[in-house]
């Protein structure tokens, strides 16, 4: 029927509008273009070791800039470290040819070897930089739950048009002049309701335990419900 024909069409075009909306920063740039993320909060070893990358200078926790040329292991090769002062500013800079990387306790070591520059740590081939890890599991799991957020929230914001699509369009086919306003507050509800579960599960995202990468699916899940009872009436 000329309906679900005109229906067909539209979720089509909702589906490569929802299918480009997953990649609103185009082409990503290459490493060399641009500095790695800095980190600031206190973090893991692991994590902030995992974010490091060759050829780029890594802002560490505001204390500190690093670039290296190569990585294996926990060695860096081609490394060059400048220490900032408290407005930002390089205060000394270390090279060396390699340097082992460690976690002690909360401090991150750098064992240089054969270190030139300036300074105490150039003649004991040792840099630390004090306080910026976190050892708990429990905040590991919370950047974990974020970062799943994150990812999550991408993709349901991107099949919002879609489910959108999807649950009004069934509305319109078959109403009346005198239920275009009952269709219209059931679209308006359907749609503040989509983005306040996002934004919901978005202030909750640390919380690992609910495990809000899961329940920010629900406008997904009950937007697909709705169209297929609303679809059903029609029939």
């Amino acid at each position: 029927r000329p309906g679900y024909r005109e229906m067909t069409e539209t979720l089509l075009r909702q589906l490569i509008v929802m299918l480009t909306r997953m990649y609103p920063q185009g082409e990503p740039q290459p490493p060399s273009a641009a500095a790695a993320p800095a980190v600031r909060g206190k973090v893991p070893f692991d994590v902030w070791y995992g974010t490091l990358a060759p050829g780029v200078w890594t802002d560490c926790f505001g204390k500190a800039r690093l670039r290296f040329a190569r990585r294996s292991d926990m060695w860096l090769e081609d490394v060059e470290i400048e220490e900032l002062g408290a407005d930002g500013r390089a205060v000394r800079t270390l090279r060396a040819p390699r340097a082992h990387v460690t976690p002690r306790r909360r401090d991150i070591v750098f064992d240089l070897a054969g270190a030139a520059g300036e300074g105490d740590a150039a003649a004991d081939g040792r840099f630390e930089i004090p306080g910026v890890l976190s050892s708990s599991l429990r905040e590991m799991r919370r950047m974990r739950s974020k970062a799943k957020v994150e990812l999550s929230g991408r993709l349901v914001l991107a099949a919002a048009s879609l489910c959108f699509v999807l649950v009004g369009v069934p509305l319109g086919i078959r109403a009346q002049r005198r239920e275009s306003t009952v269709g219209m507050a059931i679209s308006l509800a359907i749609a503040l309701g989509y983005y306040l579960c996002i934004m919901l599960m978005e202030n909750l995202q640390k919380s690992y335990s609910i495990h809000p990468e899961f329940l920010i699916w629900l406008p997904v899940a009950a937007s697909l419900a709705l169209a297929g009872w609303f679809t059903r009436k029609n029939l």
